[in-house]
């Protein structure tokens, strides 16, 4: 018979550690998966907003818009037809003549 080594319950509890975390890996994939549980904020799909971009000030000139006014409307005189008087028809008598 031989002896035992005093090592042999570490290596059998490393194994458990292991196997139990195996465990715990896949269970947290598969509610990743099946979207029970949100992915954490680095490792999202996809992101509504946009990322920040960054300006650098300088000091060349940029050819940007300046505000221009527009001009307001004005009042343009139009010429308005005024009606032409009717002339009293020549075979239409009239009264005292």
């Amino acid at each position: 018979m031989t002896a035992r080594k005093a090592g042999d319950g570490a290596y059998n509890t490393l194994t458990l550690i292991f196997l139990g975390l195996t465990v715990f890996v896949c269970l947290c994939s598969l509610l990743l998966i099946f979207n029970v549980v949100r992915p954490p904020a680095p490792f999202a799909p996809f992101s509504q907003v946009d990322p920040p971009t960054l300006v650098i000030p300088t000091d060349t000139p940029t050819f940007t818009p300046t505000a221009t006014f527009t001009p307001t409307a004005t009042f343009t005189p139009s010429r308005t037809p005024t009606p032409m008087p009717i002339a009293p028809d020549a075979a239409t008598p009239t009264p005292g003549a």
